[in-house]
């Protein structure tokens, strides 16, 4: 059964989900208790996307857009507490586990590979990033010796390896990624910061560490029919698999870089080949011919 104060949280969680802003003085008002309660219930919500504009509390919808109930949210959150306060060496093994759990695009980790191992610093690291994620708060860090100023927006694994990705307030907020065990000497640089819409879709769209946030272009493969149906059960992120009668299949995907695509058509040669773009299938006939010569 839920303690009284797990069902206030799951209650104080659906009020902000369907409130536009709402003062704590109000909420405490609604919940009979103290103010100090509902901030102390408040932090408690913060990893589930809830945050403070002035004196109004706010939930970030599209993080709380998955197929959770508030409740089961806040089971995990527990989880993910009772193991920091196991200490960090346990932390550490649980942390990646209770991340896979909650996978979603609209949380602050994503993952689409496995990932790297994070050692004790690594980790603090890595909780840090995360909280300047979840409170929209810029970022600075020195990486290959020169200094950055960075609105972070997700701590992402893509073929085993961690990244940061963000925007780079010293460069007109163009995106970039860094390799996150190359970042050093990372500081909160006080200043919060809001994300477009556009940041958050492009994002919904990354098939690798190549992808950028540039407007992508559509991708069509014809797929043999003796690897067909490796694709359809083990899907592809952000692409649509249709299969055809004669047991082939065509696989449409929008990219942003050419090698988002290139690898996985160079794994499955000769039973994949490119319908469209034409100047792709040119370039791919072109590098493979400067291959076989050079034999």
């Amino acid at each position: 059964m839920n303690s009284p104060r797990t069902m206030r949280i799951n209650l104080l969680y659906e009020r902000l989900k369907s409130a536009n802003g709402i003062r704590i003085g109000d909420l405490a008002r609604e919940f009979e208790v103290s103010t100090k309660t509902i901030a102390r219930d408040f932090r408690e919500l913060q990893n589930l996307g809830a945050y403070k504009v002035g004196q109004l509390l706010y939930l970030d919808k599209k993080r709380a857009s998955d197929d959770l109930q508030s409740d089961e949210r806040i089971v995990l959150g527990i989880l993910s507490k009772l193991a920091r306060d196991n200490g960090t060496d346990f932390y550490l093994k649980a942390k990646p586990l209770l991340t896979k759990l909650t996978q979603q695009l609209d949380q602050p980790i994503y993952i689409n590979a496995q990932s790297e191992s994070l050692d004790s610093d690594d980790l603090m690291h890595f909780d840090f990033i995360e909280k300047l994620i979840l409170e929209r708060v810029e970022l600075g860090f020195t990486y290959h010796s020169k200094s950055y100023e960075v609105k972070p927006f997700k701590l992402a694994s893509f073929d085993g390896f961690w990244y940061v990705l963000c925007l780079d307030s010293g460069d007109s907020d163009i995106f970039k990624k860094f390799y996150f065990k190359d970042m050093e000497n990372l500081r909160a640089l006080g200043r919060g910061f809001a994300l477009s819409d556009k940041v958050e879709q492009r994002l919904k769209r990354a098939h690798s560490a190549w992808f950028n946030m540039n407007p992508p272009f559509l991708v069509r493969l014809l797929i043999d029919a003796q690897i067909a149906k490796y694709f359809k059960r083990k899907g592809i992120n952000g692409a649509m698999i249709y299969a055809q009668a004669d047991g082939t299949a065509i696989l449409e995907m929008e990219i942003s870089h050419i090698m988002e695509i290139k690898p996985l058509i160079y794994e499955y040669i000769p039973h994949i080949r490119v319908i469209e773009p034409q100047w792709l299938n040119d370039e791919l006939k072109d590098e493979i011919a400067k291959f076989v010569e050079s034999m």
